[in-house]
Parts: C-alpha cells; structure tokens; sequence
C-alpha cells in the first residue's frame, strides 16, 4: 500500500476511516503517513503522488489546507495515477487567514479517472460574498477549487441572468456547482435560486477584485426580480408569492 499526506487523509472516526489505496503506491512530500497511522492535519500543505487507486467510502472524506495557489506549498494537492472514486465529504481548511483572490484556481485533486462525488463540503466560505467551491474535471480530470462569487454558476466573475440559466438547466437533480447548487447541499432545487438573488448583479469588479471581461448579458433588474420570485413556489412549504 501507498501512502497519503496527514493533512489530506481525514477520518471522522477512526471506526469510519475508509479510505481505501489499493495498488503500488508512492507518495512524495512534506507530512505523508503510512497507512494506519493516526490521521490528522500536518500543519502545513503537502503535494503527493499515489501510483494507484483510492476509494473514499460514504462515511469518511478528504481534507485539504489551503494557504495559497501554489500546490504542494501553498495548498494541498494529492495525483492519484489509477482510478479515484469520491463520496463522503471534503472538508476544507483555510489557513492563517487566506483570502484568495476571485476566480483563482486550486487543482486539489488529479486523476487517472475518477468516478462519484463529494457529497458534502464543509469549510468552503472565505466571507459571505466568497467562496471556494468544488468544480469536477475543469483542469482535466479530478477536482478544482474556484473562489467563486455565491450564485455565479459559470465562474466569469459576474452573478446574472447566465448562471439563473445553468440553474435552470440542473433544476431536480443531484448535481454540483456549475448547474447551479449555490448551497453546495448536491441538489439543486428552489433553496439555491436564494442564493442567486441575495448575490444578483454582484461582480469581481463591484466587489473590489480586479475588473473581468465576461461579455456575458445581465438581465434588466425588473426581470430578474420576477424570475427569482416565481420560483419561490418552488421551495418547501409555500403555497405561492403574494
């Protein structure tokens, strides 16, 4: 068996660790474990390479420090060369008070091939109007962290009538970020168009961050005030908008 690094290998309980590397493996850099040892966070990122597989089980997750965009040295980064299957939650650990930048990139995760999902994120809010949100298979395949505006579903650094249209397109299934879980809860339903409004018409620029060109079109308030409220029907327990 291969090793994992202490700060990425994470077990609610040790009766619950699950996290299964099968395969000859290799792992380099700063706080890698042997299998069975104790797990816990190292105190610093690590960047490690397993020449296998790794299975993460419903009951366990990985977790990652973040610390700056630099991998290995300013975030967490773990190469799996074979088959990677997610579940369980991704636990995030933002260090010493770092703020990324918005539509900065964190490859967290790379695979030879992955199958499922987190199906939980805890650790993701910076501050209210940034996020550091999941996106599977946007650097190839594997999982990159993006500090994303609430709500902006295609990450061009502006929340609009755009990212309402991803999130109408993902409206009913157990899907991720992109088709428009604002909430990160793996279902995208009425509870996200929430978050949405509450961020409507926030950008990159508007928040202080350097300016974006998108080109994308933003809907006249008036209309997306209408959209947003006839979709409130849709949460649990309301009858309708009066």
């Amino acid at each position: 068996m291969g090793q994992l690094p202490r700060s990425v290998l994470k077990c609610f309980t040790v009766a619950s660790c699950l996290v299964v590397a099968s395969g000859a493996g290799v792992a380099f850099g700063e706080g890698a474990i042997g299998e069975g040892d104790p797990p816990g966070p190292s105190g610093s990122p690590a960047a490690v390479t397993y020449g296998g597989n790794i299975t993460v089980s419903a009951s366990s997750g990985m977790h990652f420090e973040i610390a700056g965009a630099a991998p290995g040295t300013g975030h967490d980064q773990v190469t799996v060369t074979g088959n990677l299957v997610l579940n369980g939650t991704l636990q995030l650990q933002i260090l010493d008070g770092y703020e990324p930048d918005y539509l900065t990139e964190f490859d967290i995760l790379i695979a030879g091939s992955r199958t499922g999902l987190f199906k939980s994120i805890v650790g993701e809010l910076v501050h209210d109007d940034l996020l550091l949100v999941p996106v599977y298979d946007r650097n190839g395949l594997g999982l990159t962290l993006v500090a994303a505006i609430p709500g902006d579903a295609n990450l061009d650094g502006v929340v609009n009538g755009q990212d309402l249209l991803a999130w109408q397109s993902g409206l009913f299934t157990e899907d991720e970020w992109v088709e428009g879980d604002f909430n990160l809860d793996g279902l995208v339903n009425g509870l996200d168009i929430l978050v949405w409004q509450s961020h409507l018409f926030e950008s990159v620029e508007s928040l202080g961050g350097a300016a974006v060109g998108t080109g994308a079109s933003v809907p006249e308030p008036g209309v997306a005030v209408l959209v947003g409220l006839g979709v409130l029907a849709l949460l649990p327990g309301r009858r309708g908008v009066v």
